[in-house]
């Protein structure tokens, strides 16, 4: 992808950024990529104003550097790992991961366990509420969310333009 349909991309899916120097900026720092585009853009505008495209732009040049220092320690141990290949779709969704763990931990446990499933495979159960009583908070008091928030709460964050191999049936009905 180009920088201008990078950069209308971004524009579309953060809503209008004023901030031209930084939204062309991140644009380049995520590879001109779509699906990283596509992730970074709902995750500013859902977020606004306390996120913005300067403070994404931060917070995606931290996590790529602590990623850097993590892939460099373990360097050589994984022969696998393409050492070219890009790291803005993976710290797209690690940025919206965290965000997600720190607004609801139960969501994030949710996802974190939804990923060891097949993505095709995934029961129904795992993500409908058994019954309507309140769910107990991840401190084990009973709270105001039921599992069909804390459901909400995790796909919320799933970019919609997100591949529809990445999700279940059930996931993408919720």
């Amino acid at each position: 992808m180009n920088e201008e349909h990078a950069t209308e991309l971004l524009q579309k899916k953060a809503g209008h950024q004023p901030d031209v120097e930084n939204v062309a900026r991140l644009v380049e720092v995520l590879e001109y990529m779509p699906l990283a585009i596509t992730q970074a853009g709902p995750y500013i505008r859902q977020r606004a104003p306390r996120t913005s495209v300067s403070k994404y732009l931060k917070d995606f040049e931290k996590s790529d550097r602590h990623k850097l220092s993590i892939l460099n320690r373990d360097e050589g141990k994984d022969l696998r790992r393409d050492r070219e290949a890009s790291n803005s779709v993976i710290i797209t969704w690690q940025i919206s991961f965290e965000a997600i763990r720190s607004e609801q931990q139960s969501a994030a446990d949710l996802l974190s366990l939804m990923s060891f499933f097949d993505h095709q495979g995934m029961p129904e159960s795992l993500v409908r509420p058994r019954d309507n009583n309140l769910s107990q908070d991840d401190d084990g008091s009973e709270g105001e969310c039921n599992g069909a928030n804390m459901t909400a709460t995790a796909i919320r964050h799933v970019p919609a333009a997100a591949p529809t191999a990445c999700l279940s049936r059930a996931l993408r009905m919720t």
